[in-house]
């Protein structure tokens, strides 16, 4: 639980350096490219980002379920190698 903690914490803080995104339907796929970037130079490994992209996608399936989003925003989002 702390890893998945640790992943929400990483996120919220890319999101406050958007501060016009006020909504979770606001969130798209450009986004994750960009937050792939921000991880990255952070020097977080691509296994990491990769783990966070994988959980995160995990929660954007549940809110689309959930009716919370109508498609989630990481399809399409590749992976680092």
């Amino acid at each position: 639980q702390n890893r998945y903690r640790a992943i929400l914490d990483n996120f919220q803080r890319y999101l406050k350096i958007h501060p016009h995104i006020t909504k979770i339907s606001q969130i798209d796929s450009k986004l994750f490219e960009d937050y792939k970037t921000y991880r990255f130079e952070q020097e977080a490994s691509n296994k990491t980002i990769n783990i966070e992209l994988r959980t995160i996608r995990a929660m954007f399936s549940l809110a689309k379920q959930w009716g919370y989003v109508k498609a989630n925003p990481t399809d399409g989002v590749k992976f680092h190698k």
